[in-house]
């Protein structure tokens, strides 16, 4: 069986984003039984367009299935495009969703609706996208969770410390200014010793701004970026993980992975799809969207539940092994056949 992947790789280079890593993982996991991939980078869309187009066209002449990951801009503009060609070429095309954006797009744009219904198959990372697209009339929708290659801890341990850590995008839309002011504010209030650890990459914009932030708090400590292999190992001796998103739209983050299998109960925002990928109370605790105040009330709540986080710990990694890619991606193959 032929297949053509499009999607980000990023040239080979480490990217972090959440498109090149789901992208790369997809590749290796196909890689993995009797396929032959052909494989396009859309890197090369503005960097090389020549090379792009021609390598595009190789792949459908010789493929039977599409496989196509694009992010925003590229529902726009490259997915109609792969789209007529497929027609052209009469191949099948699955439009593999990264996040859970999607709804939030089609429900603005009336011609790309059309476009998305034409696909043959559409996977989507959460029952809840998929429910959304269902109501809005779309058929062949295939719940197919995000994945990543881990090794879950094998046993865990009782946490006796309150040492917190942020695990993302270091941006204001991923509420890393949210997660600061609650940390601080418990430690004025109850004089507790919570500290916070970050990790993750800072845009140039978001830098300055942050590190004077970070230099005010001597509670607050950023550490750099992780080698995601080593994920597990950074996150396994902290209390609980903050995850603070103001994306509403989040389907299954990656660091909510890495935080399942190394056994780390996560405080987070009510996103849409929190409840199709965490259990409150089993990986959980979550406070209303976007409300500091209910953030800072489910804080004081964990701290002073410090037996109830620990036993969550179990429950965090028993329910990671649905995203390692074995599980996660399975279904693909019967769909590809």
């Amino acid at each position: 069986m032929r297949i053509l992947l499009i999607g980000y790789f990023a040239n080979d280079e480490i990217d972090t984003g959440g498109q090149p890593v789901k992208t790369k993982l997809l590749l290796d996991y196909l890689n993995q039984w009797d396929l032959e991939i052909y494989r396009v980078d859309t890197f090369f869309v503005r960097n090389r367009p020549t090379y792009f187009w021609r390598e595009l066209f190789r792949g459908m002449l010789v493929s039977e299935h599409i496989l196509v990951l694009p992010a925003r801009n590229g529902v726009k503009y490259l997915l109609p495009l792969v789209l007529a060609l497929s027609k052209i070429f009469g191949r099948t095309i699955h439009y593999v969703v990264i996040g859970g954006w999607i709804m939030e797009l089609l429900r603005k744009r009336s011609l790309l609706r059309y476009i998305v219904f034409r696909c043959d198959k559409i996977y989507v990372e959460t029952n809840i996208i998929k429910d959304q697209l269902v109501d809005f009339g779309f058929s062949r929708v295939i719940v197919m969770p995000n994945a990543k290659p881990l090794k879950p801890l094998r046993k865990t341990y009782a946490i006796n410390n309150l040492k917190f850590v942020y695990f993302s995008r270091v941006i204001k839309e991923k509420g890393i200014l949210d997660a600061i002011s609650v940390i601080v504010k418990l430690n004025l209030e109850h004089k507790s010793n919570a500290t916070l650890d970050i990790y993750g990459p800072i845009p140039d914009d978001f830098n300055k701004l942050f590190h004077k932030i970070v230099n005010n708090h001597s509670e607050i400590r950023y550490k750099g970026i992780v080698d995601p292999l080593e994920s597990i190992a950074v996150l396994k001796n902290y209390f609980m993980m903050l995850f603070p998103t103001r994306y509403y739209t989040e389907g299954v983050p990656g660091t909510i992975i890495d935080s399942l299998a190394a056994g780390l109960p996560v405080i987070t925002s009510d996103w849409e799809s929190k409840s199709d990928v965490l259990k409150e109370r089993e990986t959980c605790l979550t406070y209303d969207f976007k409300d500091n105040e209910d953030f800072y009330r489910v804080l004081h709540f964990a701290v002073q539940n410090q037996a109830l986080i620990n036993r969550m710990r179990s429950k965090c990694v028993k329910e990671s092994s649905k995203f390692l890619p074995e599980n996660a991606f399975a279904l693909l193959l019967n769909e590809l056949s």
